[in-house]
C-alpha cells in the first residue's frame, strides 16, 4: 500500500509542479461553462425549458449505459444562421522587437532578452526579464507566457500561500478583468469583412486548480463574437490570480479571424434538444464528464517559503536552464528547484551545465535579490543527484519534545523545522526537501503532502469525441498498426492507453516510481509500414480460403464479470522490403485462445470475409477492420525455433558494428542480448537505460538472429518495478490483465445551462499556402452543461447545431477536449 501511495503522491506532485506546462499545452483543449465578465453580454436568454428523456446505451454517451437527462435551463435566443471563421496565429515571427512590444502592453519594464532551452515554448523561443524578474516568453506556436516571478513553480501552482490568505472570487475576477480588457484588441483581430462582429470576452473559472486548496483563481478567457463564445479554449488565453490578488501567470495566444465562406443555418435549438432527448444520437458530437472527489479523499499541501540568510552555505537541487543573451544581454544559468520551490541564478558554475545535465545538487553561498524567491548562488560544487537524493521521502510524522520529526519508510529520521499547523501527530506524509549541510538530520523541507486516511481513488475524466459504433460502444479499437500499449499502475485498477511506438516520452522533472510500465509489440517486420488497406501485392479476395503467416498481436481486457473481450490481427510481411506490410484483422469464436502466441509468427488457416460478413457472423463489429477480415479455422506457431520468455537486468546503449544498439544484461540467464529496434525505438530504450534500475521484458528470440555476436531479442512488453518480472510472466500467456472496474460516470444528469458556442475543430491546411501556418476552422455547436443530481459529476455534451454538414477539407489533426488535468 505504501509503495502505491508513494507512486500516487509522486505522480500528483509531478503533475502539480508541471501544471503551468499542462495549462499552456492544453490551451487548445476542453469546453467549459461560461460566466460573463462584468460589462459583457452573451446571447439573450429565451424561454425556460424543462423536459426530460433517456438516451439509450447504444449512443455511447458515457460508456455502455443509458443516461436519463432532465433539462432545466433558460434557452438562449439564437440567430437563424452564423458565420464561420478561420483562425490563425498572429505572432508568426519570434523577434526581440515583437517581445518588447508585448512586454510594454503587459506593463513590464525594459527587458533583457534571452534565447535557450526554454520550457513550454520550443527551441526558437525568446524570453525577456525586466528588473523585477517578471518574464515574458514568446513561443514558436504564436503563444505568450507571462510570469510574475520568472519561472517560480510554486506560484504557478498556487502552493506558495496558505489558502486562507487568498482573495475572494469577486476580487480575483476584477483583477483578471482589469488585466485582460486592454489586451483584447491585440488578442483578437477580425479581417476580411465589411461588417466585423463585436469582440468581447467572458471569464470562466477553471477547475484544474481549486482555490480552496491552492489560493489561486484560474480563469479561462473565452473570446466572444457577437456574444457567441469560443468554448474550445482555442485561442488559449488563461489568467491566474494569486492569493495576494495579483496576476501571477497568463497564457496568451493572439489570433486573426477571417470569414470562411457563407453563413451556415442553425437547427432550432428547442427542436434539437427534443430530438436528442428522444434518443437521436446522430446529433451527438462529443461528451465528457469529470468526477469530483470528496475533500477527505484528497491530500493536503503545506508549503514552506524559501528562507536563507545572506551569505549562508546551502545545498539545493533541481534542473538547470541555460539562457543565451540576445543583443548584449549577459548569459544566464538558472536552477529551477523542486525541493525549494524557487529559482537560483547560478554564478561561477561549470560552463557545460545545461538542461541536458539532468537533476543536480548544487552547493554554494546564497545572496538575496530584490525579488522574493529569486536568489543568487555562488557555486562551489555541482554533483549529479543520486537516486536516493531525489528530494522526496515518505513516512509518518512524530511530535517529540524537540519538535516534529519525520520517520521514513526506509527507517531514516529527520527533524522538520518550522512545522506547519494542522499536521496531526502520526500522520502519513510525503515530504520534499534536502538535508541541511550543517546538520544532516535537519530536513530543510519545502513541501509536505498530508495523505488522506483512505487510499486515493483513481481520478476519472472521460472524453468521448464521437459516438463509437454499437455494440458495445465502449469497446476499445486498436490502431491499424502494431501499437505500443503503456500501462502505469499508480493507484487502483490498471488502465491502458495506446501510445506511439516511436514517439519520445515527455520528460518529467520529478522521478515518479511506477509499479508497472508495459509496452506492447513495437518492432516492425520489415522497413515497410503496415498498410491500413489491402496493398497491391495482396491477391486474395473475400471468399478465398487461405493459409497465411504473420506476426500475431492479441489485445483485449476482462469485463467486471471476468468475461474476456479479445481482438487480434496479423501483420503480414510484404514480398520485398520496399512495399508495405499488410495489417489483417482476425475474427473467430475463441480469439483469447491465441493469447499464448501473442508476439510470435503464427500460421493461420481460414476464409477471407468482408467486414460486413464478419460482423454478421460474429454478431458484433470487428475493431480496426480494413475491409477484409480473416475468419480463423486453424492456427499454429509458424517458427518452432521462435521462443518467448521474460528477461530482466540493466539496459545500456552501446555502439555495435557502427550503430547504436540497446543491450540488456539478463540476470536470469547470464547472457547479454541486443534488442531489435525500428526507427525511433532507440529513444524509448534510451529513456529506460537512464532510469538506473533494472528493467524486465517479454522478449521474442530467434536463435539465428545476432548483432555483433549478441543474440537478438524482439521486445514485446517492457516493465519496471518490483512486480515487473512476476507480472510479465503472467502476461506470457494472459495479456488481458485483471477485470476492469465497472463503468463509472453518471446515469442521471440535470442540464443547467444551454448555449450556442464556437468550437475549433481542427487544422485545415491551405494547399496554396505551403510553408505558412495552418488555419483553424470554427464550427457552431450547442453545449449542454450540467451535473449529476448529487453533484458528484460535472457533464458537458456537445450537439451538432447546423442543419447540414459544414463542407471543409478533412482535418489533418483534431483537437480532443479532455475535461481535466489527469490526476493520480
Amino acid at each position: 500500500m505504501w509503495r502505491r501511495m508513494r507512486a500516487a503522491v509522486g505522480s500528483l506532485v509531478a503533475l502539480t509542479l508541471l501544471l503551468g506546462m499542462i495549462l499552456v499545452l492544453s490551451a487548445i483543449f476542453r469546453p467549459m461553462s461560461t460566466t460573463l465578465a462584468p460589462g459583457e453580454e452573451g446571447a439573450p436568454p429565451g424561454a425556460v425549458l424543462e423536459m426530460s428523456g433517456v438516451l439509450p446505451s447504444s449512443a455511447g454517451l458515457f460508456g455502455p449505459r443509458s443516461v436519463t437527462f432532465t433539462v432545466r435551463a433558460a434557452l438562449p435566443t439564437v440567430p437563424e444562421s452564423v458565420p464561420l471563421y478561420r483562425m490563425e496565429p498572429v505572432l508568426r515571427e519570434i523577434t526581440p522587437d515583437v517581445l518588447r512590444l508585448w512586454a510594454g502592453r503587459l506593463g513590464m519594464g525594459p527587458v533583457q532578452i534571452y534565447r535557450g532551452d526554454l520550457p513550454m515554448a520550443g527551441p526558437n523561443s525568446l524570453t525577456g526579464f525586466d528588473e523585477r524578474w517578471r518574464s515574458l516568453t514568446l513561443g514558436a506556436e504564436g503563444t505568450l507566457v507571462f510570469q510574475r516571478r520568472g519561472f517560480r513553480s510554486s506560484e504557478m501552482t498556487g502552493l506558495a500561500t496558505p489558502p486562507q490568505e487568498g482573495v475572494e472570487e469577486s476580487e480575483a475576477r476584477r483583477v483578471a478583468t482589469a488585466f485582460i480588457t486592454p489586451l483584447i484588441p491585440y488578442l483578437v483581430t477580425v479581417e476580411g469583412t465589411d461588417s466585423p462582429p463585436s469582440v468581447g470576452f467572458s471569464l470562466t473559472p477553471r477547475e484544474d486548480l481549486s482555490p480552496a486548496d491552492t489560493g489561486v483563481w484560474a480563469y479561462q478567457v473565452e473570446i466572444t463574437l457577437d456574444g457567441v463564445p469560443f468554448a474550445s479554449e482555442a485561442p488559449g488565453n488563461i489568467v491566474l490570480v494569486g492569493a495576494d490578488g495579483e496576476v501571477i501567470t497568463a497564457f496568451l495566444t493572439p489570433v486573426r479571424l477571417t470569414p470562411a465562406g457563407k453563413q451556415v443555418a442553425l437547427r432550432p435549438i428547442e427542436e434539437t434538444l427534443q430530438a436528442f432527448l428522444q434518443g437521436d444520437a446522430s446529433l451527438l458530437d462529443g461528451s465528457s464528464w469529470r468526477e469530483k472527489l470528496p475533500s477527505d479523499a484528497m491530500p493536503r499541501f503545506f508549503q514552506r517559503p524559501l528562507s536563507f540568510q545572506e551569505g549562508e552555505r546551502v545545498a539545493v537541487s533541481g534542473w538547470v536552464q541555460r539562457l543565451s543573451g540576445v543583443e548584449g544581454a549577459p548569459d544566464l544559468v538558472l536552477l529551477h528547484t523542486v525541493t525549494n520551490g524557487g529559482t537560483f541564478v547560478l554564478e561561477g558554475g561549470d560552463p557545460a551545465l545545461s538542461s541536458e545535465s539532468g537533476p543536480v545538487r548544487v552547493e554554494g553561498t546564497v545572496s538575496r535579490t530584490d525579488v522574493p524567491d529569486v536568489w543568487r548562488l555562488r557555486v562551489e560544487r555541482v554533483m549529479p543527484m543520486a537516486p536516493e537524493e531525489k528530494g522526496s521521502w515518505d513516512g509518518v510524522v512524530e511530535q517529540r519534545e524537540d519538535g516534529l520529526w519525520l520517520k521514513t519508510l526506509e527507517g531514516q529520521q529527520f527533524r522538520l523545522p518550522d512545522p506547519p499547523e494542522g499536521l496531526p501527530d502520526g500522520a502519513r506524509v510525503s515530504v520534499m526537501g534536502m538535508p541541511a549541510l550543517d546538520d544532516p538530520q535537519r530536513l530543510e523541507w519545502s513541501l509536505i503532502v498530508l495523505l488522506p486516511e483512505a487510499e486515493l481513488p483513481p481520478r476519472r475524466a472521460v472524453q468521448v469525441e464521437a459516438p463509437p459504433p454499437p455494440p458495445p460502444p465502449s469497446l476499445p479499437t486498436p490502431a491499424p498498426l502494431p501499437t505500443a500499449m503503456a500501462t502505469e499502475t499508480l493507484e487502483g485498477p490498471v488502465v491502458s492507453a495506446p501510445v506511439s511506438p516511436t514517439a519520445p516520452l515527455a520528460p518529467s522533472p520529478v522521478v515518479v516510481q511506477s509499479s508497472e510500465v508495459v509496452v506492447a509489440p513495437v518492432v516492425p517486420l520489415a522497413p515497410g509500414a503496415p498498410s491500413p488497406e489491402p496493398p497491391s501485392w495482396w491477391e486474395h479476395q473475400p471468399g478465398d480460403v487461405v493459409t497465411v503467416v504473420g506476426l500475431l498481436s492479441v489485445n483485449g481486457f476482462r469485463e467486471p464479470d471476468g468475461t474476456i473481450q479479445a481482438w487480434a490481427n496479423l501483420t503480414i510481411e510484404g514480398p520485398t522490403e520496399d512495399v508495405p506490410n499488410f495489417f489483417l484483422p482476425l475474427a473467430g469464436e475463441d480469439l483469447e485462445a491465441l493469447a499464448p502466441w501473442d508476439g510470435l509468427h503464427v500460421r493461420v488457416q481460414g476464409q477471407i470475409l468482408t467486414e460486413e460478413e464478419a460482423t454478421e457472423k460474429l454478431g458484433e463489429p470487428i475493431p480496426g477492420s480494413a475491409g477484409q477480415v480473416l475468419w480463423i479455422e486453424e492456427a499454429e506457431p509458424a517458427w518452432p525455433e521462435e521462443t518467448k520468455d521474460v528477461y530482466t537486468g540493466p539496459l545500456r546503449i552501446e555502439e555495435v558494428e557502427g550503430r547504436e544498439v540497446a543491450l540488456l544484461e539478463d540476470t536470469l540467464t547470464g547472457q547479454t542480448f541486443a534488442l531489435a529496434s525500428g526507427e525511433g525505438d532507440l529513444d524509448l530504450y534510451r529513456r529506460y537505460a537512464g532510469l538506473e534500475e533494472p528493467i524486465a521484458i517479454i522478449g521474442i528470440r530467434v536463435p539465428q538472429e545476432q548483432v555483433g555476436g549478441y543474440p537478438v531479442l524482439r521486445m514485446a512488453r517492457l516493465g519496471t518495478g518490483e512486480r515487473a518480472v512476476e507480472d510479465l510472466r503472467r502476461q506470457l500467456t494472459d495479456p488481458f490483465g485483471p477485470p476492469i472496474p465497472a463503468p463509472s460516470g453518471p446515469t442521471e444528469v440535470v442540464i443547467e445551462e444551454v448555449k450556442l458556442a464556437y468550437i475549433v475543430q481542427g487544422f485545415h491546411p491551405d494547399p496554396s499556402k505551403e510553408g505558412e501556418p495552418v488555419a483553424l476552422l470554427t464550427e457552431p455547436f450547442y453545449l449542454l452543461i450540467g451535473r449529476s443530481p448529487d453533484g458528484r459529476y460535472r457533464v458537458t455534451v456537445r450537439l451538432r447545431a447546423t442543419e447540414e454538414a459544414i463542407p471543409s477539407e478533412t482535418p489533418s489533426v483534431f483537437f480532443l477536449t479532455p475535461t481535466t488535468v489527469p490526476g493520480p
